[in-house]
């Protein structure tokens, strides 16, 4: 298999597991989001330690952050945003807002590049300005139309956005990265469960095999995708891999219509199609610019 067939069914696969990520997390919908997302943070935690360990490369990287409390300390720091982001995506597949968890994940790439124009003075063309306003006209419309702003997917596009802004940052890599963010939140887990175990209300203490095995689980199925994301981002060209993405938040948006059967009134329908007309813009020009950069000329 050719690398960038390998890198393309690797970063399929990663995109559909993170799409199909609501059905896990409703499995454990009767646990607390919060004792979850503490799991999460700490068996993450350990696989990604047996992935670190084995690369002397990983390892050497990991050994210099720490040996840098400023540079671990925006580790951390992006740590909180990735861990709100994880909690708050488990919190809204629990509470039947699947839907809307995936309005934030159609939003991130856009709040990202207004936020690249905003804090960084990266330039926008014409077509990267139309998308942004069409994703903030899609909000509009939604928030209007339903007499509430769609918080959920507002706080999960910009708590992605700025997330990605520190990780530019940042001289990990994203594996080795994620494993020092959440190597940050331990600590918290750690305590927060203590605390939860002495109050009698620990799940994973108290709760039958499925569910241990699942809170057991977090950390694997976190990490499997962001590996085989990693093997394709190193042989597909940028563009491909931005459009390749957007199958994560469609997968959620289908598996909250019609797999849970949640309610999409008229504003949300029109909302989403000005915010999807926006990424096929935004999408369109970043794989012709990608293209272009590929050209070899002669």
């Amino acid at each position: 298999m050719s690398d960038t067939r390998r890198g393309l069914v690797c970063a399929l696969m990663a995109v559909i597991l993170w799409g199909l990520f609501p059905a896990y997390w409703k499995w454990l919908e009767h646990v607390d989001s919060v004792e979850v997302l503490m799991h999460r943070n700490i068996w993450c935690v350990v696989v990604l330690l047996c992935v670190v360990v084995v690369s002397m490369r990983r390892r050497s990287s990991v050994l210099e952050v720490l040996r840098s409390p400023r540079v671990f300390a925006l580790h951390g720091l992006s740590g909180a945003l990735v861990g709100f982001n994880w909690g708050l995506y488990i919190w809204s597949v629990a509470n039947e807002r699947v839907v809307e968890a995936s309005l934030g994940y159609f939003l991130a790439p856009l709040f990202s590049v207004a936020l690249g124009a905003i804090v960084l003075g990266e330039t926008l063309n014409r077509v990267q300005r139309l998308a942004v306003a069409l994703a903030a006209l899609g909000v509009a419309i939604i928030a209007i139309g339903s007499d509430t702003l769609p918080w959920i997917g507002i706080g999960l596009g910009v708590s992605f956005g700025f997330y990605g802004l520190l990780r530019k940052r940042a001289p990990t890599g994203p594996v080795s990265g994620l494993f020092l963010e959440t190597l940050a939140l331990v600590p918290i887990s750690i305590a927060w469960l203590a605390w939860q175990f002495n109050a009698g209300e620990n799940a994973f203490a108290a709760g039958d095999a499925l569910t241990t095995w699942l809170l057991l689980g977090g950390g694997l199925v976190t990490a499997l995708p962001l590996l085989a994301y990693g093997v394709g981002a190193r042989s597909l060209p940028l563009g491909l891999l931005g459009i390749l993405f957007y199958i994560t938040p469609s997968l959620q948006f289908l598996l909250g219509w019609l797999l849970y059967d949640e309610p999409i009134s008229t504003a949300h329908w029109i909302g989403f199609a000005a915010i999807w007309t926006g990424l096929f813009a935004f999408s369109a020009s970043a794989l012709n610019a990608s293209y272009a950069k590929t050209r070899v000329p002669t």
